[in-house]
């Protein structure tokens, strides 16, 4: 994601309460699931070190702010 670092798969999260869940694995299925089921296109926009960057989206769509919004990455 262009303007976004992902929440790394291992990461686990608290909820409110205290109780740990898989935020990781919860936001790499919420990327795939909008990458997939929203027709979204991504097209490279940098080149860094060992790092292709993408920007992904649709129409209104922006796939970063959307996680980004989710809690699911940090903006870059």
């Amino acid at each position: 994601m262009s303007g976004a670092e992902p929440v790394a798969n291992s990461k686990i999260c608290l909820d409110k309460q205290g109780r740990r869940w898989g935020c990781g694995i919860m936001a790499r299925n919420t990327f795939e699931e909008l990458l997939t089921s929203r027709g979204v296109s991504c097209v490279p926009t940098e080149e860094a070190e060992a790092w292709t960057y993408v920007k992904c989206g649709k129409e209104s769509l922006d796939v970063a702010t959307d996680m980004i919004e989710r809690g699911f990455a940090e903006t870059r």
